[in-house]
C-alpha cells in the first residue's frame, strides 16, 4: 500500500508542476533531482523494492 502512495506521488500533476519549475525538491527527507517522472517506470520498481525491504524490516521488529 505505501509503494502505491510513493508512485503516485511521482506522477501527481502537482508535484511535476513542482519539479518543472527547476528548484531541487524533497520527497520524504530524499532530494528528488529535476526530471519528469510521468513515463519512467524505474523510479517505481525503485521505490517499491526499497519499500519491501523496509515493510520487511517493520514486519519483523514490530
Amino acid at each position: 500500500m505505501l509503494s502505491a502512495l510513493v508512485d503516485a506521488a511521482l506522477i501527481n500533476q502537482i508535484f511535476i508542476a513542482m519539479i518543472q519549475r527547476g528548484k531541487q525538491q524533497n520527497l520524504l527527507g530524499i532530494p528528488v533531482v529535476p526530471a519528469s517522472y510521468a513515463n519512467s517506470i524505474i523510479p517505481a520498481i525503485v521505490a517499491i523494492w526499497a519499500l519491501s525491504y523496509i515493510e520487511h524490516f517493520f514486519d519483523r521488529y514490530l
